[in-house]
């Protein structure tokens, strides 16, 4: 009985590592356009012109790897995520941070409030101008 319970809990773990490592490999997010898709486990597609709501809000990132001099993983890190619901009622996620908590460039901040300023839904509007807003504050200074 002790080995089965061991060969199970192995096994358990082995797919929390694996799937860990897929998440961490797999993750991306790139703009078609108006279409924004984000891959993580899956991949979700949003067209954000036709967006029924647009929101901002913040969230707790764990750095998801050592700290280069230390190799201590560290504290929780605030990030602000773009959570935008499409028009079927899915809900697409976006971190608008690296996986080191580094706010994306400008360029792409810019280029994702473009895109966002086709939504005529609840929320795009500001979000718009607090892109834009970002983006140039990351470009000045």
């Amino acid at each position: 009985m002790p080995i089965v319970l061991a060969g199970v809990l192995a096994g358990a773990v082995l797919l929390y590592v694996v799937l860990a490592i897929m998440v961490i490999v797999r993750r991306g997010a790139w703009l078609q356009g108006t279409r924004l898709t984000v891959r993580a486990l899956r991949e979700r597609t949003v067209d954000l012109a036709a967006a029924r709501s647009v929101a901002l809000h913040q969230s707790n990132q764990r750095l998801i790897g050592p700290v280069r001099r230390t190799g201590v993983i560290g504290p929780a890190q605030m990030v602000t995520v773009l959570a935008v619901t499409a028009g079927d009622g899915g809900q697409v996620q976006l971190r608008l941070a690296s996986r080191d908590a580094i706010q994306l460039p400008p360029e792409q901040l810019f280029a994702l409030a473009g895109a966002l300023s086709f939504a005529r839904c609840p929320g795009a509007a500001e979000t718009v101008a607090w892109l834009r807003g970002m983006a140039t504050s990351a470009s000045v200074g």
